[in-house]
């Protein structure tokens, strides 16, 4: 058997792998059937390297086990390194996640006016349990100056917090007009509604009706901005393969078989091109919320900022962090460093004392202030998150249960 190199981190070097090996196990099949139909004591001579190989119908069934144990062993070996290139790439993405951004003054002014509920969602908004709105220092914390800093760690939560907590399901068009559970004709109670479809409600409307115009506009023409239309993109990039692709096979039936396989994929690519609907304010999908924060984001730079009306302070706050995005992901690996070797000595964290090891000296209190506060919004968002869908899980385990 030939030596093989199973370091594979993409799909295709999987697959190619496999066709090589494949073809290992194709020609030790034909090798067993060469020897079979000899008579008994004769052997094949294979010339290899100068020396002169024999072969009966025992070594070429040896050499078909081994083939396919090859096959076997590499599969799974290669479909762990798969796994680990992908969770390396998801990790790396990740830390973009929490990277932060400048957003412009209509995202922060829906938000301000949003009705995002409490920071516990299990309790109304009280003095005791204030809104998460007032906290969030890209809106402008507790009476503070919006930084127009934040991260999509913190975004994407918001989004799916406010609708859930503003239903915006119900008032999608794909639900209008729909009980939310109803019984099946087995007496069953069923879900009713397709949660994945979302409706713009009237503060969204209100105070985003520039970014929803505009995303309505691009929708299906800007791949780089708009999700539909990076997936019509790739759909248009299979379906050119696929009418590019030959007709297989060396009798009539193969050949027919491989027409209709090849009409069938065609048809299939044509469905999916067709299911990519336009972008609509009153039926939306959970992934448009991505769309709706790209068209807020604005560069850091002066210019830019100045164009969205973002000057003065505000501006010079904004740009002293998210000009050099490494020092944030050089003070998160020193952040996450210092509390690592707390818990393991066994010390409370402190967080005033671990950010003072991330910024010695003070001499970036404008970075520290930012840092923190993104981190404990992060954390904020994911835990009420968190709790609204046990909660949303519950209701729903009850009213199935009906």
């Amino acid at each position: 058997m030939t030596t093989t190199n199973l370091n594979v981190t993409t799909v295709k070097e999987f697959n190619q792998v496999l066709s090589g090996l494949k073809t290992q196990i194709r020609l030790a099949a034909r090798l067993i059937s060469k020897t079979g139909a000899l008579k008994t004591g004769q052997k094949l001579m294979y010339v290899v390297n100068g020396e002169n190989i024999f072969l009966g119908t025992r070594e070429a069934q040896s050499i078909h086990s081994r083939a396919l144990n090859e096959y076997q062993n590499a599969a799974a070996k290669m479909f762990g390194n798969l796994k680990k290139a992908k969770k390396g790439k998801k990790r790396a993405g990740n830390q973009g996640f929490r990277m932060p951004f400048i957003v412009g003054p209509e995202l922060v002014n829906f938000f301000k006016n949003a009705n995002l509920g409490a920071i516990d969602p299990r309790q109304a908004v009280s003095a005791a349990n204030p809104s998460i709105g007032d906290y969030l220092t890209f809106i402008g914390a507790q009476g503070q100056a919006a930084t127009y800093v934040t991260t999509q760690a913190i975004l994407t939560p918001l989004f799916t917090i406010y609708a859930a907590v503003n239903n915006l399901t119900s008032i999608s068009l794909h639900n209008q007009g729909k009980p939310e559970y109803v019984r099946n004709a087995a007496g069953k109670t069923v879900s009713n509604w397709n949660g994945q479809w979302l409706g713009a409600d009237a503060t969204m409307k209100q105070h985003f009706n520039q970014t929803l115009t505009r995303a309505t506009a691009l929708s299906l023409t800007q791949p780089k901005l708009d999700s539909r239309a990076a997936s019509k993109a790739k759909l248009a990039v299979k379906m050119a393969k696929a009418q590019a692709a030959p007709i297989t096979g060396k009798t009539a039936e193969a050949q027919a078989k491989s027409r209709r396989d090849k009409q069938s994929k065609i048809a299939s690519i044509n469905k999916a091109i067709a299911d990519v609907k336009p972008f609509s304010p009153d039926d939306f999908r959970y992934f448009d919320f991505q769309t709706l924060v790209m068209i807020n984001r604005v560069p850091p730079n002066a210019g830019a900022l100045t164009a969205a009306g973002i000057g003065g302070a505000a501006a010079t706050t904004a740009l002293s962090y998210v000009d050099r995005p490494a020092t944030y992901t050089a003070d998160l690996k020193r952040y996450s460093t210092a509390i690592k070797l707390e818990v393991d000595a066994g010390r409370p964290v402190d967080p005033a004392t671990l950010l003072a090891s991330v910024f010695p000296g003070g001499t970036a209190s404008v970075q520290m202030q930012i840092f923190a506060a993104l981190l404990s919004e992060q954390r904020m968002v994911s835990t009420a998150l968190g709790i609204i869908r046990e909660a949303r899980k519950l209701r729903k385990k009850d009213m199935l249960a009906q």
